[in-house]
């Protein structure tokens, strides 16, 4: 019902794409030195991606830091390859961090791509937002076992954080940060307390994932990839990279296949793909992951991958799902739609 098409790289385009992969690197390190942030509209949570004009840079309370992504000369063979291969959503998910939280939520959209200089390239865009689950847990724990027993550090009402991240596509498979369009900005806590994450209900709430539903199946259990310049795993990338390749979006010999077409109907306000992975004391100190990816099908509104992961556990399990148009209510989970 739904087909991706594979490439493979000759060896003339493989050293291309090296070389955009190098330029990609060192544009992120003049992004980390120059963060720039901008006003965010009314669009569902998603910034404005304008293209005519260079966000003007600001000086919020709190910015947000770009993280570090390490240029390809640095690295060995193996290591390259790992660079060459993460795709706009592993690459904004490292540009963003790990938020340093006792609980939280981390949120990643692919828009459609936008065509720009008359139709002759083409940018992805993925906005990423990181919620502050804090409050949520210490209240979860101070209901069911007193405020006594309520760690008082877990009602940490720290700002979130949102930024968007463009990219070129090389060759149909790397990714090439364009920092011009890079926007962040912080939020305090209460203005995302009625902010819905769809899936999920509302973005700041605790929610567990009944991977042992019926509406589930379970499918094979993949292996963590590791970046090679790591010396300790980070457990949101290791699940963009594990969700994308449950997915079909990824292989660990060919690389990150996006899908050819783009169905019809997506835009900023209702993303291709989303990817939401939680993680906090509740579950066991385990990490749990959806991707939602919408089709074009008159009776499948998503595909949606699950996964669950603990990094003491050698396997990531993985799950499958459909959301269905014509469910009542709409978008309901199931494992045949109508």
């Amino acid at each position: 019902m739904f087909t991706k098409n594979f490439i493979h790289l000759s060896t003339g385009m493989a050293i291309a794409l090296i070389t955009a992969c190098g330029q990609s690197a060192d544009s992120a390190k003049l992004l980390q030195a120059n963060p720039i942030a901008s006003e965010t509209q009314n669009t569902g949570g998603v910034m404005s991606q304008s293209r005519h004009q260079t966000a003007e840079p600001s000086t919020p309370t709190s910015p947000a830091l770009i993280a570090q992504v390490p240029t390809p000369t640095s690295l060995s063979p193996e290591g390259l390859r790992y660079f060459q291969n993460m795709g706009p959503l592993e690459y904004a998910a490292r540009l963003s961090g790990v938020p340093d939280l006792p609980a939280w939520r981390v949120r990643l959209r692919l828009s459609p791509p936008t065509l720009i200089d008359n139709a002759r390239e083409q940018l992805n865009t993925v906005t990423v937002d990181h919620y502050n689950l804090s409050p949520s847990l210490y209240q979860d724990l101070a209901e069911s076992y007193g405020v006594e027993n309520a760690d008082p550090s877990f009602n940490d009402r720290s700002p979130h954080q949102a930024w968007s991240f463009t990219f070129m596509p090389i060759m149909g498979i790397a990714a090439e940060l364009r920092p011009e369009y890079t926007e962040s900005q912080t939020f305090p806590f209460e203005s995302k307390t009625k902010e819905s994450c769809d899936f999920v209900g509302n973005c700041t709430d605790l929610t567990f994932l009944d991977f042992g539903g019926d509406e589930w199946r379970a499918a094979p259990t993949l292996a963590p990839e590791q970046a090679p310049w790591e010396s300790e795993s980070q457990s949101i990338y290791v699940l963009v990279r594990a969700l994308a390749q449950q997915a079909g979006w990824y292989d660990p010999v060919l690389g990150w296949l996006p899908p050819t077409e783009v169905p019809e109907g997506t835009s900023d306000a209702r993303p291709w793909v989303e990817i939401l992975i939680d993680n906090y004391p509740g579950n066991g100190g385990g990490y749990q992951g959806v991707w939602l990816e919408r089709v074009a099908d008159d009776s499948v509104q998503q595909i949606v991958h699950g996964v669950f992961y603990e990094p003491t556990n050698p396997q990531i399990f993985t799950f499958e799902s459909y959301r269905c148009r014509r469910t009542s209510p709409p978008g309901s989970l199931s494992l045949l739609c109508p």
